[in-house]
């Protein structure tokens, strides 16, 4: 199937996707009707449910690498198990010229991302999700969007647990 993924990913993995080097396989989030039915997401709510795997994804990001950066692509996929209410997808590969968006966290909310980060170390997606610090800080923490292109002109900043620092 090829549709809209949104992907967590550590720096070094966006610098070399934007070097041409590809990546995969990798875990990706993906709209389906059985993760719009879970979520209470109607048919007609295209954006809640695009915006919907791009936060899965940045959840999924500072459960497994610390930090929110996270990218949307055109990308062939296969569903990542039995549960597609979860909407986790497998990417077989991911090309550069895939990428649609990067999304990453505000710089100035460095401070709340690396008093989170500990609160999330050894969960799963699901115990993440029902943390009342994660909900808190999803409540107040917007993610800024960048077109791929600023990637590799270094005008992307990473946020993880010590501190915030220029992506190159």
């Amino acid at each position: 199937m090829s549709d809209r993924v949104a992907l967590a990913l550590r720096p070094d993995d966006l610098l070399d996707l934007a070097r041409g080097r590809p990546l995969g396989p990798c875990l990706a989030w993906a709209d389906g009707p059985e993760l719009r039915q879970a979520a209470g997401i109607g048919p007609e709510q295209d954006d809640e449910a695009a915006w919907s795997v791009v936060l899965f994804a940045s959840v999924d990001g500072l459960i497994r690498h610390g930090l929110r950066l996270v990218a949307t692509a055109e990308a062939d996929f296969s569903w990542a198990g039995a549960d597609r209410d979860s909407g986790q997808v497998t990417v077989q590969r991911l090309l550069w010229s895939q990428l649609t968006a990067v999304y990453a966290d505000d710089p100035a909310q460095a401070d709340a991302v690396a008093e989170l980060v500990p609160t999330l170390a050894g969960v799963d997606f699901e115990q993440a999700w029902s943390e009342p610090a994660l909900t808190a800080f999803l409540a107040r923490a917007d993610l800024l969007w960048y077109d791929p292109s600023e990637v590799s002109r270094g005008l992307v900043t990473v946020v993880g647990p010590h501190g915030a620092r220029p992506l190159v």
